[in-house]
């Protein structure tokens, strides 16, 4: 994955729109968090970013709103992204025919590159067939929902609606954002090959990398604490890594354990409910949604981050425990697992409980080669993550898109 900054200027700049259904922290997780990032980050480097939505439930509070085109053309352009909600949209992930179409119609026609996030929604076939129709150009990233595993959930009506819509929808004037060479070459097998490019997300490590890593808690006469954060889905190996807890407990009493993220209430009730039968439950913490300040704290308290995935296009929450200075064990799961790797993860093949219990406890037990990785691990995300290098590589794909529309 080459991350090296362009030297080249923007030569204007542009109005990009960002097409993401829904703003929800809680449903979307690391997908919209990267959209979120990556408005943030192109409005920084002085274009007008307009995020097109049906719903801004998590959209930040400081960036105005707009629901008409009229309102949005009367604000200012400033190095804000502006949040358009149109009137009329329907509840059914689309624009309804009428005002809220036309609207969404009229803004993406004023754009220089229209983004389109996702593969699965009504409402960015619409978005795409307006840029078409009036020589937008545009990408759109799949966000992993193109993998190998992700397309054998739902794979007959998947495989009808990319054969029926989506392959003519992306087959003129769209590009195709990825995030990791190997989503590229799994997405290949249903797409074929179009224009296309691999650039990570942007990920805003700010907030992570406050503390010097000599803050982060010592594991010697303190109690170790394991922490999984993320949205909590069946794909993302909880109950592995609940079982996993079970064998560590019978070597190493006193293991705390903390599993943070938005889930479902039924599906949150089984993990629990597991926990109790394993005799855990004095162990275990469940936080809920976490955030802001309260997520950085979360990550600097704990010794170790677990994410014993199926699958993960990409894994902000792994960069963003490396920022904290956390060692990490993941999976091949997750598309960028070899940059994971060479920056010092332990990346497992299997990730059945007895393997993650005999990669934890090593892990726990020796406090220099936890701060080897710790140290590793975060000079990787900075060199990576930090400044613009990443925000440029997305200006030039735009600048190079909007040129050739000419």
């Amino acid at each position: 994955m080459s991350l090296e900054p362009t030297p080249i200027p923007p030569r204007r700049p542009l109005h990009i729109v960002h097409l993401l259904h829904e703003l929800h922290l809680s449903a979307g997780g690391g997908v919209v968090r990267a959209v979120l990032d990556l408005a943030s980050a192109m409005s920084d480097l002085g274009h007008r970013v307009t995020l097109l939505t049906l719903d801004p439930a998590d959209a930040p509070v400081e960036w105005p709103r707009a629901t008409s085109i009229t309102e949005l053309a009367l604000m200012p352009i400033g190095r804000t992204p502006v949040v358009f909600v149109p009137r009329h949209s329907s509840p059914g992930r689309r624009f309804r025919r009428g005002l809220g179409h036309r609207e969404m119609t009229s803004l993406v026609g004023s754009a220089d590159v229209l983004h389109v996030h996702g593969v699965w929604e009504w409402c960015n076939l619409q978005a795409l067939a307006a840029a078409r129709r009036g020589g937008v150009p545009a990408v759109v990233t799949p966000h992993g929902m193109l993998d190998d595993w992700c397309m054998q959930q739902g794979g007959i009506k998947k495989q009808l609606f990319l054969r029926l819509f989506l392959r003519r929808a992306l087959a003129v004037g769209v590009h195709v954002h990825f995030t990791a060479s190997a989503e590229q070459a799994q997405a290949g097998t249903w797409l074929g090959e179009p224009p296309s490019s691999v650039i990570p997300y942007v990920v805003d490590v700010s907030v992570y990398q406050r503390s010097p890593l000599s803050d982060s808690p010592p594991i010697l006469d303190r109690t170790r604490h394991v922490l999984l954060l993320s949205r909590l889905h069946p794909k993302k190996g909880v109950e592995r890594l609940i079982d996993a807890a079970a064998i560590v407990a019978q070597r190493m009493p006193g293991v705390r354990w903390t599993v943070a993220g938005p889930a479902d209430a039924d599906y949150l009730s089984l993990l629990q409910e597991r926990v109790r039968d394993r005799g855990l439950s004095h162990a275990f913490t469940f936080a809920g949604m976490v955030s802001g300040q309260e997520k950085a704290d979360l990550y600097r308290s704990a010794h170790l981050f677990v994410l014993p995935t199926s699958q993960e296009n990409f894994g902000i929450v792994l960069i963003e425990a490396m920022a904290s200075g956390l060692p990490v064990i993941t999976t091949r799961g997750v598309d960028i697992w070899p940059e994971l790797q060479d920056a010092g993860a332990v990346i497992l093949e299997q990730a059945d409980a007895a393997t993650l219990a005999d990669a934890i406890c090593p892990m726990l037990q020796d406090e220099v080669h936890r701060r080897q990785l710790c140290t590793r691990g975060r000079a990787w995300v900075e060199a990576t993550f930090a400044g613009d290098a990443v925000p440029r590589r997305f200006e030039l794909l735009y600048q190079s898109l909007s040129t050739a529309r000419g």
